[in-house]
């Protein structure tokens, strides 16, 4: 990366200012990583891998919930835990093959 700059090429300033340009542009690309790479690998946007792992993930702690609850009172929610997996995973592989459908 070129550094215009009317400093000289030692001057603390000028350096300061190529560091500053290393960091945004750094910065975007760790953005574009986080936020866009992962979502856009599963064939979703932001929002909408977004809203899907709210979904898994709450419907994973209410699971997790009866399963402590089962543990401490074994008659209740015998089938609760298993049956969120069974769910949970249905939905991740009819999703992938909806997605697989479409493109």
């Amino acid at each position: 990366m070129f550094c215009a700059s009317p400093f000289p090429p030692s001057s603390p300033v000028l350096l300061s200012r190529c560091w500053q340009a290393l960091l945004i542009e750094g910065s975007f690309q760790m953005f574009r990583r986080i936020f866009k790479d992962h979502p856009q690998s599963v064939g979703e946007t932001y929002f909408e891998h977004a809203h899907s792992a709210f979904g898994f993930g709450t419907a994973m702690v209410g699971a997790g919930i009866k399963c402590l609850v089962h543990g401490l009172i074994p008659p209740l929610f015998t089938t609760s835990g298993s049956d969120a997996v069974r769910k949970l995973h249905t939905r991740m592989v009819t999703h992938r093959q909806r997605d697989k459908c479409n493109n």
